[in-house]
């Protein structure tokens, strides 16, 4: 019963998402699994084609059908991840394509003009056109290379163009809030809040490709009549068609089978997790769910007795995939099942949004991973950290930069995360105060991977250090890019979401790796009170699958338990109390916490990377 229940609920939350970021529901036609379809359009007449990276990301042939329904196939030039920009090319030369104006210019209210091939398998494949204004100047969570529409957008506008009313591009479509997420979410339905990437950043992305000509003007001067501007336009419209890649079977992690216990006239306990269990943080979240599951396993083997009945636990996992918004509605299932207490979640987004609901049904939950200051802030009695905060994790690598290895000036770059803002902010304020210059500042997406034009314009400053506040899906790809762009010399910090083993993997264990320093909350684990007899035993039930935090949720479920243990009660209601008076003994440190929930006396360790392999400084 309990496995049914978990996989229905992961498929809902995998209906909600579809996403390429964190609110939005991406515009293109159908899912992975499927033949994609979307839009684009000529950008040259040397057969450059615009559309979004969702529309062809992980697909085999790509095609671009014209007007006249030739069907043409197209290869991958250049892909922005970070704002979900692609461009194709077509072996033909064309006439008609479509002239860009900066987005710099564009003021709110005005009218724009959204051209597409949306739902062909309901509407037909003739073009659309939708009209509507600029509503505001920046997208979701105030992000700057998006503009707000009110243009009508549906599944198949991705990649097609917005217009002026002149017919030049000053957007590119990509994404509408997910109507379904936001109403789950908050109750209501959002009305024509929809958006395109400015076309700065197209023009942008076009200028470091080598054979695109520079900015062209088509040879006849624009129609001056609406009718005229988009039935010119249409003659520069494709729509995209990408089949799906050849799979190959992919071998699963064993099965999870925890060892036999006797629950015969035993009481159930659920205790939550939550993180990211699918995606490109999967590792992380896994890794955090078997400390959870280690815990539980030795605390059954104990046969305990709570309010005078006998007990045993079992994990309620769900995935949050990463996104705040996903986080609320497993938040709020964990509440509605009645769980006795959470760990998590992995991500400082994630858990701030969270944390306010368990506060409401008044659950608490202890996350080790989580790291921006703002999560203790409103000092909620349910919310605990048992790891250091961004605040020292920045501090120690501005003091260290500075003091030790004698940095003069640094780049920031961070993934808009209230993780990834924070951890930068805190490492910004530190350097400056230790005499470093700040001479460049960059963000990208918790989604991107393709990280050169930020790169090229951070060379141009010639930075001593790189300071990357994000994770390592984004840092290994940084990394490689870097060695690409020889910037083999550089110092690139970052916090613990790029502290991993993973990241030698991800960045193809590039030179760049050796440059890297990298901040991690709490004591090295062999220094750990009893790091490495744990580490034995973890291996020893999960081989190959440690990470970071496996060590902080399994104190964290104890933690849990030895409350109900003083309380006398698996109640939250009754125990929660008695988290504020913890004293306990774990693997990674003596827990006791201060008065908003914050670990006393963290501990920070500085790595770096020899021959591959993390190393404590």
């Amino acid at each position: 019963m309990g496995g049914s229940f978990f996989v229905q609920m992961k498929l809902h939350l995998i209906r909600w998402i579809g996403a390429s970021l964190a609110l939005l529901a991406a515009s293109s036609g159908v899912a992975l699994a499927q033949t994609a379809s979307g839009s684009g359009f000529f950008v040259s007449p040397s057969g450059h084609i615009v559309t979004n990276v969702h529309v062809i990301d992980d697909r085999g042939e790509i095609f671009a059908i014209d007007n006249e329904g030739k069907k043409m196939p197209a290869t991958v030039v250049r892909i922005d991840r970070s704002n979900d920009l692609a461009v194709l090319k077509v072996a033909r030369s064309n006439s008609r394509y479509l002239p860009i104006q900066a987005s710099t210019k564009i003021r709110r209210g005005e009218k724009v003009y959204a051209l597409g091939f949306p739902q062909t398998q309901i509407q037909g494949e003739e073009l659309k056109l939708t009209d509507g204004i600029i509503s505001s100047l920046s997208g979701v969570r105030d992000n700057a290379s998006n503009f707000q529409i009110t243009n009508p957008i549906q599944p198949g506008n991705s990649g097609g163009p917005l217009l002026t009313e002149d017919g030049r591009v000053v957007g590119v479509v990509v994404a509408t809030l997910d109507a379904a997420r936001i109403f789950a979410a908050t109750g209501s339905l959002p009305q024509n809040v929809n958006f395109a990437v400015k076309s700065n950043y197209l023009l942008a992305m076009l200028g470091a490709i080598s054979d695109f000509p520079g900015p062209v003007e088509p040879s006849d001067a624009p129609p001056k009549k609406l009718v005229d501007v988009i039935e010119t336009a249409e003659l520069a419209m494709v729509r995209i068609v990408a089949y799906p890649k050849t799979t190959q079977a992919v071998v699963p992690l064993p099965a999870y089978s925890p060892p036999p216990f006797d629950t015969a006239g035993k009481r159930e306990v659920l205790i939550g997790h939550a993180g990211p269990l699918s995606g490109p943080q999967g590792h992380f979240g896994r890794d955090n769910e078997n400390g959870v599951r280690l815990a539980l396993e030795e605390l059954n083997a104990q046969d305990l007795r709570i309010g005078g009945e006998r007990i045993y636990f079992t994990i309620a996992s769900l995935d949050d995939v990463a996104d705040p918004m996903t986080a609320v509605a497993v938040a709020r299932r964990f509440c509605a099942m009645g769980v006795a207490g959470i760990v998590g979640h992995l991500n400082s987004g994630t858990t701030i949004q969270a944390s306010p609901v368990y506060a409401s049904c008044g659950i608490p939950h202890i996350t080790g991973s989580a790291t921006n200051p703002r999560l203790t802030r409103p000092k909620f009695p349910t919310t605990f950290r048992i790891i250091a905060d961004d605040d020292w994790l920045g501090v120690a690598l501005g003091r260290y930069g500075a003091q030790i290895l004698g940095i003069r000036t640094a780049a920031v770059v961070h993934d808009r995360t209230p993780y990834g803002q924070n951890v930068a902010e805190q490492f910004r304020l530190s350097a400056r105060a230790n005499g470093i210059q700040i001479v460049d500042e960059q963000v990208t997406s918790d989604k991107a991977t393709d990280f050169e034009v930020i790169l090229t314009a951070i060379k141009a400053k010639a930075p001593d250090a790189i300071f990357y506040g994000g994770m390592d899906p984004q840092a290994g790809p940084m990394l490689r890019q870097m060695q690409q762009l020889g910037l083999d010399k550089i110092k690139y910090f970052g916090g613990d979401g790029i502290c991993t083993s993973q990241i030698a993997k991800l960045s193809g264990n590039v030179k760049t790796l050796d440059n890297v320093i990298c901040a991690e909350g709490g004591a090295l684990l062999n220094a750990m009170p009893g790091g490495a007899a744990w580490k034995e035993k973890y291996d020893a039930r999960f081989p190959g699958q440690f990470q970071v935090y496996s060590p902080y949720t399994y104190d964290a479920t104890f933690v849990l338990v030895e409350a109900m243990k003083k309380a006398n009660s698996v109640d939250p209601k009754v125990y929660t109390a008695k988290l504020a008076e913890t004293n306990y003994k774990g693997v990674t440190a003596t827990i006791a916490f201060e008065a908003n929930g914050e670990l006393k006396n963290p501990a920070t360790t500085l790595y770096t990377y020899k021959d591959g392999k993390k190393t404590p400084m």
